[in-house]
């Protein structure tokens, strides 16, 4: 993050004198995000943290603005959009409207208002891959860019389907998953197609988010490892 040259020394509280106790420019909120910006930054979020407290007034509460469950979603949003954290300009912290949540199992950032609907408590168990489900995640992969990986999966299913193949946990995570999340992109208002840009990226992520959490699994729990090759 591009800080000023001056950085380190923006807290060092004045000499105080009888008319200035050295912190009264240095507790407002905007102050208190800056601390924050610096916490996510430097991997020292409870040490920024201490100093809000200590400068007092206002700089608490501007810390807590940032760090309310938004720092990660500032990270993750800034990466996507192809705008590295060191391009920030802190007043940009002010545009991030959502406050996020941390999947549990997954580990992600997301919005869980903005999922297509609350997490459930899903399971692959029982299921049968057919050429009705393949459609479904066919038509549904077919909105994002081209991913060869997916090309391996829906090769695997349909030999599933057609019994020439015995399914795998990953096959059962993967079919699950993105039936999953096509109904989720439907209660969106997104049958087909997809927002633009970073738009776009949102939209995805809390469904996908969303959907890792149904299934309480990650990631890495949902290709093949050939698909990985």
């Amino acid at each position: 993050m591009a800080f000023p040259d001056n950085y380190n020394r923006l807290f060092i509280p004045r000499q105080k004198t009888k008319d200035n106790n050295g912190l009264k420019t240095l507790n407002s909120k905007a102050v208190g995000r800056l601390l924050a910006a610096g916490g996510i930054y430097n991997g020292n979020i409870e040490g920024f943290r201490e100093t809000a407290n200590k400068l007092g007034g206002d700089a608490p509460a501007g810390y807590d603005q940032v760090m309310d469950n938004k720092g990660l979603l500032i990270a993750g949003a800034s990466i996507v959009a192809g705008v590295v954290l060191g391009r920030m300009r802190f007043p940009d912290l002010e545009s991030f409207e959502h406050f996020g949540a941390r999947g549990a199992v997954s580990g992600r950032p997301f919005n869980p208002d903005l999922a297509g609907g609350p997490i459930e408590n899903l399971t692959i168990d029982g299921v049968t891959i057919n050429r009705e489900g393949i459609a479904i995640v066919e038509k549904h992969i077919s909105r994002f860019d081209h991913d060869p990986a997916n090309d391996v999966m829906i090769s695997r299913l349909k030999k599933i389907a057609n019994k020439e193949l015995l399914p795998e946990k990953y096959d059962l995570n993967y079919y699950t998953h993105e039936c999953r999340e096509y109904q989720r992109y439907c209660n969106l208002g997104w049958e087909t197609g997809e927002p633009n840009g970073l738009d776009g990226y949102e939209l995805w992520n809390n469904a996908h988010t969303a959907t890792l959490e149904d299934f309480k699994i990650k990631d890495t729990d949902l290709f093949h490892p050939d698909a990985k090759k």
